[in-house]
């Protein structure tokens, strides 16, 4: 079956660039909406936190006897632990034991 003759055909089209201008047609309905949006867009994306920063904070923490852990060092640390607790000693060792 052959998809429907609107999807294949553009009147007026738009092509997939169009999405990403950062500029707005002032005929369009939510033209001063969509220009406020890409503000709010800007602003926030000036927001990510660079390498300096990053270096600081740790030098920081260093400072008052803090470390910085990732998931994987925070894994590695609990891993006895949770074995211990939550790790049944027959479902470890593959025995089934109540066949």
């Amino acid at each position: 079956m052959a998809p429907p003759s609107s999807l294949t055909t553009r009147e007026g089209g738009r092509a997939s660039a169009d999405l990403f201008r950062s500029d707005v047609d002032q005929s369009h309905p939510f033209g001063k909406e969509l220009e406020q949006l890409n503000e709010v867009a800007e602003e926030f994306g000036g927001v990510c936190r660079d390498v300096a920063e990053e270096d600081e904070d740790i030098m920081i923490m260093a400072a008052h006897g803090l470390m910085k852990y990732g998931a994987t060092d925070y894994m590695s640390e609990i891993e006895d632990l949770f074995t211990a607790t939550f790790v049944d000693d027959d479902s470890a060792s593959g025995n089934a034991g109540w066949i």
